[in-house]
Order: structure tokens, then C-alpha cells, then sequence
């Protein structure tokens, strides 16, 4: 059963994302998380709303878009179902678009999922899986180092997994638990293998992973037109949480 738009899981699961994802640089500024990383990752480079009914008006936004500017990237807000009324609107009227859209998902975990023996998992960020995940990724995610200041911030347990087949390494993904929830992202397969399973034995050995250390749920974050993903991830049983647009300024 989807928990559509739970506002105690949206919090929950909001705050547990600055602690599994984290910025290099974060301010809260009147209940809103603004981070910076180098412009790696949407999520690690934009301003979202960490208590139910966060607002933006004038002044906030002009100092929050001043602050982006100033590190060279481009005025970002995830407005997820903490923002108040009116914020996408005040945005949009700003000169604000909408640049994608994303679920959030959950699933409980209950350690019934296998592992797979193809799958390594490692508890260090080694050179050859921040190489892998970054020459997959879109052009301005393509810096091990951008990448590495991300992951290496995180002081919770983590897991990098690689799936590696026939000598080569064809697949991977990282995992952080955050009280009970662990969050899995970074899922990468090489396109050439893509529809083969690979994708699911990754998850599942972070799954399985991840409820031998305790977590009681998975979650993670997948963009609403990634069909080929949310049908790999709703196979698995994780189910929507909330809904959450990503509105970019371009100029201005």
C-alpha cells in the first residue's frame, strides 16, 4: 500500500536524505536545508523544505539565489510536499521551470530478499567504483572528485557494491542507513547488459545488505519518467511515499 504524501514520512525520510546524500557546504535558513556540492547531484545542490509548510518570499529567495550564483551554479528548490501552498507558484513566477520530477519510494525490510555472489560490497570509496559510477553517469557527473566529496562526508554505515561478471565490472550502487531506513542510490549498469537482471541483484544484495545491519526500510528517489526503473523497483515492493519537483532558474 503506497503512504501517498505521509507528512511525517516526507519529513522523516527529507531529513534522513541530508544525512545519507550529503552537501559540502549546508545552511537552514528559515526552514529550508540549501546545499552546495560542486553542482554534482540535484539533490546535493538545491534548497528543499525540511518542516511542513516552509515558505519563500522575496527576501529569502533573493538571498538563496544570490548564494548560488556566487558558487557558479544555477538557483535550485526540490518542492516536495513539506512546501507550503503558493511556493511553486511563487517560483514559476519568478522565472523558475520545472526541471524534472521524482518519487520517493519505501519499502520494509525483512531480510527474505537473497544477495547476490556476483555483488561486492565494500566499506571504502576505491578508485575503481568512483570511476565506474562516474563514466555512467551524464556529462556534468562525470568527476570521481565531485563524487568522492559527497560520499566521503557521509558518518553513517555505508555500503559501495559492484557487480562484477566474466572480469569485467558491469553494475553498481552505494547504500547509507540512517535510523532503520537505508537509502540506495547510484544504481548504474552498463547499457549493453541493461534488461538482464543486473539491476535487481544489485538491490538486493544492498537490500539484503542492509537488513543485516538493522535497517527496518529501503528507500530511494527515482524520476517519474525512468519507466524501465520504477517497474524494476515496484517489483521488489517499494511503494510511493511522495511526489517531488525540481524547479531551476536559468537567468536572472
Amino acid at each position: 500500500m503506497d503512504h501517498v504524501d505521509d507528512i511525517s514520512l516526507t519529513r522523516s525520510l527529507e531529513e534522513r536524505l541530508v544525512n545519507v546524500w550529503p552537501a559540502v557546504t549546508t545552511l537552514m535558513m528559515d526552514g529550508w536545508v540549501v546545499r552546495f556540492a560542486n553542482g554534482y547531484s540535484g539533490r546535493a545542490n538545491s534548497a528543499s523544505a525540511l518542516v511542513p509548510g516552509a515558505t519563500v518570499n522575496l527576501p529569502l529567495l533573493t538571498q538563496i539565489e544570490a548564494l548560488y550564483r556566487a558558487e557558479g551554479l544555477k538557483p535550485q528548490f526540490r518542492i516536495s510536499p513539506l512546501a507550503g501552498n503558493g511556493v511553486e507558484a511563487f517560483l514559476l513566477a519568478h522565472g523558475y521551470r520545472v526541471k524534472d520530477e521524482a518519487l520517493s519510494m519505501t519499502v520494509p525490510l525483512d531480510g527474505s530478499v537473497a544477495s547476490d555472489p556476483r555483488v561486492r560490497l565494500a566499506t571504502s570509496y576505491e578508485s575503481a567504483w568512483l570511476e565506474g559510477i562516474s563514466s555512467r553517469q551524464e556529462e556534468s557527473k562525470r568527476s570521481p572528485a565531485n563524487l568522492l566529496a559527497i560520499v566521503s562526508r557521509v558518518k553513517l554505515p555505508f555500503a559501495c557494491a559492484t557487480l562484477h561478471e566474466n572480469g569485467t565490472d558491469l553494475g553498481f550502487a552505494y547504500s547509507a542507513i540512517d535510523r532503520g531506513f537505508a537509502e540506495i542510490g547510484l544504481v548504474m549498469v552498463d547499457e549493453k547488459t541493461r534488461g538482464k537482471g543486473l539491476g535487481g541483484a544489485i538491490m538486493t544484495s544492498l537490500m539484503q545488505w542492509a537488513a543485516t545491519q538493522g535497517a527496518t526500510h529501503a528507500f530511494l528517489q527515482v524520476d517519474t519518467n525512468n519507466t524501465p526503473a520504477l517497474r524494476l523497483y515496484e517489483s521488489l515492493g517499494f511503494r510511493r511515499a511522495y511526489r517531488y519537483r525540481t524547479l531551476v532558474k536559468d537567468q536572472g
